[in-house]
């Protein structure tokens, strides 16, 4: 949804249904264990594109 909203705090809140401080408190929440900040969208992306490039890169593992 976040994204959704063209990472806009206050219109996600809207949609959600919650108060902006506690979307704040929960994009923290995905900040702390992981190191990513879903606020700022360059560095997300960037991450999230080189986790699909090591993952297509990976050998395929083959069933049984």
């Amino acid at each position: 949804m976040f994204t959704d909203c063209s990472l806009n705090v206050k219109v996600t809140a809207r949609r959600l249904g919650l108060h902006t401080n506690t979307l704040y408190f929960r994009l923290n929440r995905i900040k702390q264990p992981t190191g990513i900040d879903p606020r700022n969208f360059a560095r997300a992306a960037l991450l999230l594109l080189t986790t699909l490039r090591l993952l297509e890169s990976r050998p395929q593992l083959t069933g049984p």
